[in-house]
């Protein structure tokens, strides 16, 4: 019997052995380089706001829809199945620390973010499940156990072997169908734009001069007028500064000039940055409130297309995660879970 671990395209080109990746927190704490400079993980993501609104929104969402288990009766009616003893749980919490909400918000947000979600499954004696507590990244690794041909999966909790029966696995697209790949490590270079973006304007607002206009001379100014000019500059120099007074001396003049061509194309880089990131989440760019395309039409439109492109698989994501791993064999058909 050998056991090995899942590998994904990100940890392989990380540099680190699998145990070096794994103890630094695997996925969870992975820094993606970029032609910006700027690291790129999953929680500098989160520094970008459109990346942020993109999650939120998505995770938020899910989590508001009630979660049902039905049950199927013999004529072919669905009902609330108020008899089964999971149902129990899904009317109440499922675990200590939790809400439904913040379960189902976690799992999503983790995907979303590193590519995976995970709860474990704590069971009874029978088989069935009492609690879902929710997992991170770092606390769950998934693992092949290889026996001849055949391979099974199993996931590192915790330092012990769990079965996957035990541990619900929302995932997003990946390269093997077991580990979802990371839509940040995906976008990497967009957010990397983004965050070096708003560096860049952190920056310009703290020492940026800003005076909206050239200063012009017919010949040279004397050191005293040069050295008194730029003592004024540097006096208005960061925002708390800003709109001062400069006196000019020797003949000097102010020609204000409009919004510089550089200032435009760093707008617009903004923009398709907002752009780029509504594209990998499939989120509405009125959703972000990028309103300059949007009409009062066509907004209706997106809402519907945002739930039924966005919403909806990731909501057939988590129904049938939970169809296979909560419901024993003899329930699978009768029972089903499903978002209202």
């Amino acid at each position: 019997m050998e056991i090995f671990p899942i590998q994904d395209v990100e940890e392989r080109d990380s540099g680190l052995s699998y145990n070096e990746w794994a103890t630094s927190g695997g996925w969870l704490d992975s820094v993606t380089n970029n032609s910006s400079g700027e690291g790129v993980n999953g929680y500098s993501s989160w520094r970008l706001p459109a990346v942020y609104r993109s999650i939120a929104l998505i995770s938020e969402t899910i989590a508001m829809l009630p979660f049902n288990l039905l049950e199927t009766k013999d004529n072919g009616n669905k009902f609330l199945a108020k008899n089964h003893q999971t149902y129990q749980i899904y009317k109440s919490e499922p675990n200590q620390f939790q809400t439904w909400f913040d379960l189902k918000l976690h799992l999503v947000s983790q995907a979303l973010t590193y590519g995976n979600g995970y709860a474990y499954i704590r069971r009874d004696n029978y088989g069935k499940a009492v609690s879902f507590e929710h997992l991170s990244n770092g606390e769950c690794i998934p693992y092949y156990i290889k026996t001849g041909k055949i391979h099974y999966l199993y996931y590192y909790v915790f330092g012990e072997m769990v079965e996957a029966r035990d541990i619900i696995h929302i995932k997003c697209m990946g390269s093997d169908g077991v580990i979802g790949r990371n839509p940040i490590e995906i976008a990497r270079e967009t957010i990397g734009a983004g965050l070096a973006q708003q560096s860049f304007t952190g920056a310009m607002y703290k020492n940026g001069l800003n005076l909206q206009g050239a200063l012009e001379h017919p010949a040279t100014l004397s050191e005293k007028a040069q050295t008194r000019l730029k003592n004024q500059m540097d006096a208005f120099r960061g925002s708390r500064n800003s709109f001062g007074t400069i006196t000019l001396e020797e003949g000097l003049k102010y020609n204000a000039i409009s919004i510089k061509p550089i200032d435009a194309q760093f707008i617009e880089s903004r923009k398709f940055t907002i752009e780029d990131i509504s594209r990998m989440y499939g989120v509405p760019l009125h959703k972000l409130n990028e309103l300059s395309k949007a009409t009062n039409n066509n907004i209706e439109h997106q809402d519907l297309e945002f739930y039924k492109n966005c919403i909806n698989p990731w909501e057939e994501r988590i129904e049938q995660e939970f169809d296979r791993k909560v419901l024993l064999p003899k329930e699978k058909g009768r029972f089903k879970h499903e978002f209202d």
